[in-house]
């Protein structure tokens, strides 16, 4: 227990209440088709996340290096594609 982070410890709990919702053993809702395919794809990108992502380790400062330039690059493209589909639904009209 002393060498789990938080971090670690969330994704397992958000991994656990996706499986839950995407089994629906108790049948407490009626899924759709698109919702249970919704819910498998976020269930594998969270999976995906925690596997390969989360446990990722810097070994010197280059790495540190293309690992910061890659996370403001995929935060600019983020932010861009947000301002896009906004953009676009605003002025749909």
């Amino acid at each position: 227990m002393e060498n789990t982070s938080k971090k670690e410890i969330i994704v397992t709990i958000v991994l656990a209440v996706l499986v839950l919702v995407l089994l629906n053993p108790f049948h407490v809702f009626m899924s759709s088709m698109l919702h249970m395919l919704v819910l498998g794809l976020l269930v594998a990108i969270v999976g995906i996340f925690a596997g390969l992502i989360l446990n990722e380790k810097v070994l010197d400062e280059r790495e540190k290096d293309h690992k910061d330039k890659a996370g403001r690059i995929g935060y600019t493209a983020g932010l861009c594609v947000v301002t896009l589909v906004l953009s676009s639904k605003l002025f749909k009209k």
